[in-house]
C-alpha cells in the first residue's frame, strides 16, 4: 500500500531527472539531465545563481527562468520547465512568454537597492510580486521561482512553504484525506509544522515542490487513520 511516508522518500532520495527538447535559443537538445536526488538537483539548479557574480543578473535570469547546466565539458543554457514556453497538445500555449520575464525582470531592476536590503524571503518575494502587478502572465508561481532563485544568491530561504495554485491543489488532498487539519489550501503561506508530520524532514523548498509535483499522486493514498 502507498503511503505519504513512500512518496515523501521516493522525492528526496530517488533520482531526479528533466527533458529537454532545445535550449534557450530554441537549438535541438533532446537531452535528458540526471540528478542522485532531490538535493543534489537543487545544488546544480539553485547553484547556478548563488554563484553569479551580480545581483542584476540574477535578476534577469530568476524572472525568466533561465540557467545553465553542465554536462560532459557543455555548458546548456535553458529555462526552467516552469517557465518554458510552448504549445501543448490542445493547441494552447502554456508556460512564459520570455518577454514578458523580461518585461517583469526590467522592474526589478529598479528596485535593486530595495532588494539588496532585504532580511527576509518575505520581503525579497513582495517586492517581486509588486514588480509583477503590470503583467497577469507572471503568476504566483512564477513569482515564486523568481524569488527562491534571487534569495539563493543573496542566502535567504523561506521560513515558510508558500502555497501557490499547485501546492493549493496537493493540500487540498491531504487535507480531504485527514493527513493535516490545519485548512492549508486557504493560506497564502504556512509554517511546514502545519503539514503532515512525514513531511517533516523536508525543506520549506522542497515541501513546496513536493505537493505541487506529487498532487496527482496524493489521491492514491488512503484516507488517514485506515
Amino acid at each position: 500500500m502507498i503511503t505519504l511516508e513512500n512518496l515523501v522518500n521516493d522525492f528526496l532520495y530517488e533520482p531526479h531527472k528533466f527533458f529537454k527538447y532545445s535550449d534557450l535559443n530554441g537549438n535541438s537538445l533532446n537531452k535528458e539531465f540526471r540528478f542522485d536526488n532531490y538535493e543534489h538537483y537543487l545544488q546544480e539548479y539553485l547553484g547556478f545563481f548563488k554563484n553569479e557574480s551580480n545581483l542584476k543578473d540574477v535578476l534577469s535570469y530568476a524572472c525568466c527562468g533561465v540557467f545553465k547546466i553542465s554536462r560532459n565539458n557543455q555548458t546548456f543554457l535553458i529555462r526552467h520547465n516552469h517557465q518554458e514556453y510552448f504549445k501543448g497538445t490542445n493547441g494552447s500555449y502554456r508556460g512564459l512568454p520570455l518577454e514578458d520575464g523580461k518585461i517583469i525582470a526590467r522592474l526589478t531592476h529598479e528596485r535593486l537597492n530595495d532588494i539588496k536590503k532585504v532580511e527576509n524571503f518575505d520581503d525579497l518575494h513582495n517586492i517581486i510580486k509588486e514588480c509583477s502587478e503590470v503583467n497577469a502572465k507572471f503568476g504566483q508561481l512564477s513569482i515564486y521561482d523568481a524569488a527562491i532563485r534571487t534569495g539563493s544568491f543573496l542566502g535567504i530561504k523561506p521560513d515558510f512553504v508558500y502555497i501557490h495554485t499547485g501546492v493549493r491543489a496537493g493540500v487540498t488532498v491531504l487535507e480531504e484525506l485527514g493527513y493535516t487539519k490545519e485548512q492549508l489550501s486557504n493560506r497564502l503561506y504556512a509554517p511546514l509544522k502545519d503539514f503532515p508530520v512525514e513531511m517533516h524532514i523536508m525543506t520549506e523548498i522542497g515541501a513546496e515542490n513536493f505537493s505541487c509535483t506529487d498532487k496527482d499522486r496524493f489521491k492514491k493514498l488512503p484516507p488517514k487513520g485506515r
